[in-house]
Order: structure tokens, then C-alpha cells, then sequence
């Protein structure tokens, strides 16, 4: 019978293989229903292996290692087809490298002879960098050895986001010793065709969390906070999984460890963007922070929201910018970050903390794509039998299926497939923030105890 199950886990890891593959190498159009059923069936065989115990028990690490090598090969090998965004980190780099001027006050139009603006999409550019210093840098370094070159810029930052996910890797190995855990982010299609594939910086941000929340558990602190600020660095919006740090530190070993820390991480963000400009680095980000994206909750709220839900309107596909939402959804994102993460204070190691503070951006952000979850997906993997986890882990799934989602109103049967399965994302995070908020609240009441499950890290004991 145990051979029988590694079998069957083989074949399913294949099938995870095979269908993320599938989509990368095709060809297909994006927001075509060939590609939203490749993704469907590789998160669908992966889930399997993942749920059903026996097939759990029954995955190896070679196994596992053989599935991911192979799908960041073809990651790095296939150019990138749902967007141009390592295009825009290129502009930005060629900016600072090439042009010696700032990205935050210069869009990549300002420069309309440059041979790369022709890559950028239309979209991007008139707007100037909404990444911070940190990745600033980074993509200034690729652009100087890249220079004009498209090949050689688009396989520098895929090859950066694949050597994050590698590294991701490592460290969850390294801690867990599960192939589960491997498999959940390295043959994860979310993580192969929405990063890696594209490029996306979003990796360096996964990368300094789980780096950070792992120092954290070895109890240190100041450098787990600084860690965990260089992925706001590259994202501002990570500094919610810093604070929800800060907090559970102040907790857990009081306020002098705290004050340590916050003023590390303080230092770690205030003097990079006061060297690339102060609040003007920050004046994009600001502009750009009430947009909603065609996959918000937030749709609601507008007059015209329901004719978005339900396809009936003349818009963009899924990753076009829809609308304008006012400070209630950054309020929404504070609260619910904060109740996700205060609910587990008393946990006796934070990556639920930071998990849960993610979790509550994720579902109730207005302007969220299937990338983002990549920020989460590492610590989700570490501790997926956790509820926040499985929510996390499945709402990034059915995202990037809907991501396929064709507008307006489909009448194939294939596209109303895919239309349906973007509806159902939607409703899987209403109800995720729903259930999520209760179990939250349960927790918090005097009589709850903390949740120690099994792949919980202990706390480290302090020397007298």
C-alpha cells in the first residue's frame, strides 16, 4: 500500500509538473481558458498530495527537489507572459544607472528614446517607481551589466527572483526537515508563474520575512526586526508584518528588546529612502495607494461594482486597474492585520503573527494581485495546518486561476468556466475574512489557549 501512495504522489507531482509547464512554454494568450485550466489542474494535483494524508506521508524530498529544479528551469527559460513588469524594474534601474536621475521623480516616458521604454507597459509608463530603495538598487545593479539588452534584463531578474526562492527553500528545509513544506512553495504554480516566471521582485519580499521570522525564533530580535524592514524596503507595504513583529516582541520580552528593535528597523528604513529622497520617494507610492484592482472585495463599494463582479461591465481583464477606493479600505487592511495578529500574541514563535498580518492585506486590500501572496506563501507553507495558512494557500490558487478571467460577460463555455472561478474567489475571501475574524476573536478571549500545532516552534530558552 505505502508503495502504491508514493506512486500516486509521483504521478500527482507530475501532473503539478506538467500543467505549470504547460502554461509557461504554450504560448497561450493570457486570460485564455487553456491557461486558467493548466493552472486549475496543477493546484488542484498539488492540493491533493497536500490533503490526503497517505499522499503526504508518502513525499520525498528527492522527489520533490527532481519536481522543482525542473519547473525554475522553465521559469527562467520561458519569457514571461502575463507581465512586463521586470520591464519597469529595468526602466527604473536604467534610470539611476544609465540617466544618473531619480526613478521616484522620473517615470520611464521622461525617457522616450531609450530602447527599453518600448517594454514597459502602457500602463507604467507615466509613473514613477513604487519600489523601494532597496530594490532600487538592485535593479540598478542588473540594468548597469544588462544595459539595453532584453534577454539579459528579463533572465537578471528572473534569475534573482528564482535564486530567492531557492534560498526560500533552504531555510524552510532547514527548519521543518518536511518535503510538504518544500513542495507547497517550490512546485507551488502560483510561486513558478507569477514570481519567478515574471520576474517579480515580490520574492526578495518572502525572502526577508521568512529570514526574519526565523531569526526571531532563535530570539534575535534587533536583527529579526532589521531583517524583516529591508522587505519594506522593497515593498512598503511589508512594514504590517514588521509592526505585528514588534508588537509580539514587546509581548513576549518587553519593552527594552522592543525599543532595540524598532529602532533598528527604523534606522533600516529611514536612512536608505532619506538618502534617495525622503518623502519624495514615498510620493508615488502614496498616489498610487488608493487604486483598486479588478480582483478587490473593495468593487463592491462602487456604484458599478456588481456589473465588475459579475463580468456584465466593458472592462480590462482581472489585472487592469478598476476604480478608486477611499482610506476605509486602508483602515479595513489595519484592522483586520491587527486582529489576525493579535489574536496570537500568545504563541510562543511569530510566524503566525507576521502570517496573519499579511493575511488580513491579502483579503481585504484594494489593490491585491496573485503575487502578492508570495509574501505569505513560505510562512503558509511552515505551518499549513493552520487555518490562516490553508486560506492563504488557497485563495492565492483560485486567484491566479481567475487571473485567466476574460470580460466582458463570457457565452463559451470555457470562458464562463473561468469567469465563474473569479466569482467563487471572490466569495472564498469574504468568507475566509469571515471565519478568519471569528476564530480570531475566539482566541482572544480570556480562556483561549494558544495554538501549539505540531510544526510550532518552541520557544528558545534564555540563558540566566
Amino acid at each position: 500500500m505505502s508503495r502504491r501512495r508514493h506512486d500516486l504522489a509521483a504521478v500527482l507531482l507530475a501532473v503539478t509538473v506538467v500543467g505549470t509547464a504547460v502554461v509557461l512554454v504554450s504560448g497561450f494568450r493570457v486570460a485564455s481558458p487553456e491557461r486558467a485550466a493548466g493552472v486549475g489542474l496543477a493546484c488542484a494535483a498539488l492540493a491533493t498530495v497536500v490533503v490526503v494524508p497517505g499522499l503526504r506521508r508518502a513525499l520525498t524530498l528527492p522527489m520533490v527537489l527532481t519536481a522543482t529544479l525542473v519547473l525554475v528551469t522553465i521559469a527562467v527559460a520561458a519569457p514571461p507572459a502575463e507581465t512586463h513588469d521586470l520591464y519597469s524594474y529595468a526602466m527604473d534601474g536604467r534610470i539611476v544607472a544609465h540617466y544618473g536621475d531619480s526613478p521616484y521623480t522620473h517615470a520611464p516616458s521622461d525617457y522616450p528614446h531609450d530602447p527599453l521604454l518600448r517594454e514597459v507597459a502602457s500602463g507604467w509608463r507615466h509613473t514613477p517607481s513604487l519600489y523601494g530603495p532597496a530594490f532600487t538598487a538592485a535593479s540598478a545593479g542588473i540594468a548597469s551589466v544588462a544595459g539595453t539588452d532584453v534577454l539579459a534584463n528579463r533572465l537578471g531578474f528572473q534569475l534573482l527572483a528564482a535564486a530567492c526562492v531557492l534560498a526560500l527553500l533552504l531555510l524552510l528545509y532547514r527548519r521543518t526537515r518536511d518535503p510538504v513544506v518544500v513542495a507547497l512553495v517550490g512546485c507551488n504554480p502560483v510561486v513558478l508563474i507569477e514570481v519567478v516566471n515574471a520576474g517579480r521582485n515580490d520574492a526578495l519580499v518572502a525572502l526577508a520575512l521568512l529570514a526574519g521570522i526565523l531569526l526571531a525564533t532563535r530570539r534575535r530580535l534587533v536583527a529579526a526586526a532589521a531583517v524583516v524592514a529591508l522587505g519594506a524596503l522593497v515593498k512598503i507595504s511589508v512594514v504590517v508584518a514588521l509592526g505585528a513583529l514588534l508588537v509580539w516582541t514587546w509581548r513576549r520580552y518587553g519593552t527594552r528588546i522592543t525599543a532595540a528593535a524598532g529602532a533598528a528597523a527604523a534606522a533600516v528604513l529611514v536612512v536608505p529612502y532619506a538618502i534617495v529622497g525622503g518623502v519624495n520617494a514615498l510620493e508615488p507610492v502614496t498616489k498610487a495607494s488608493n487604486r483598486m484592482s479588478r480582483a478587490s472585495i473593495w468593487q463592491i463599494t462602487r456604484r458599478d461594482g456588481l456589473e465588475h463582479l459579475l463580468g456584465l461591465h466593458n472592462a480590462a481583464r482581472v489585472g487592469a486597474v478598476i476604480g478608486t477606493v477611499g482610506p476605509a479600505a486602508v483602515l479595513g487592511v489595519v484592522g483586520l492585520a491587527a486582529l489576525f495578529s493579535l489574536s496570537r500574541l500568545a504563541d510562543p514563535s511569530p510566524e503566525l503573527v507576521a502570517l496573519g498580518a499579511i493575511a488580513g492585506f491579502l483579503l481585504l486590500g484594494s489593490y491585491v494581485l496573485a503575487s502578492y501572496a508570495m509574501w505569505a506563501l513560505p510562512l503558509a507553507a511552515w505551518r499549513y495546518r493552520a487555518g490562516v495558512s490553508r486560506a492563504v494557500l488557497a485563495w492565492s490558487a483560485l486567484l491566479t486561476v481567475a487571473y485567466q478571467a476574460v470580460r466582458p460577460m463570457p457565452t463559451a463555455v470555457g470562458d464562463l468556466a473561468v469567469w465563474l472561478v473569479s466569482g467563487v474567489t471572490l466569495l472564498f475571501a469574504a468568507l475566509s475574512i469571515v471565519a478568519l475574524a471569528v476564530a480570531a476573536v475566539k482566541r482572544l478571549r480570556p480562556s483561549s489557549t494558544p495554538d501549539v500545532g505540531p510544526t510550532a516552534t518552541m520557544p528558545v530558552p534564555v540563558a540566566p
